[in-house]
């Protein structure tokens, strides 16, 4: 499901996914690309058709598509 920066999928669920990365870069998501994904930290972005996170370090990050929150900007 996730590909790059030594990443993996720590848990998921309906709403979202939390992406476990062990280096920065960017983490290719197999995740159809949606203007309302936004993460909690790092940049979401199209990869095609699916979706690309860039990362600044090694952490965890979730990555969910909420309404209640502005959608993510440009990176």
């Amino acid at each position: 499901m996730v590909s790059g920066a030594g990443s993996s999928v720590v848990r998921s669920d309906g709403a979202g996914l939390v992406v476990r990365t062990r280096a920065p870069g960017s983490v290719i998501l197999r995740v159809a690309c949606s203007p309302w994904l936004r993460a909690d930290t790092g940049c979401v972005e199209r990869a095609g058709e699916w979706t690309r996170l860039k990362v600044r370090a090694a952490d965890e990050y979730r990555i969910d598509s909420s309404y209640g929150f502005p959608r993510q900007g440009k990176c």
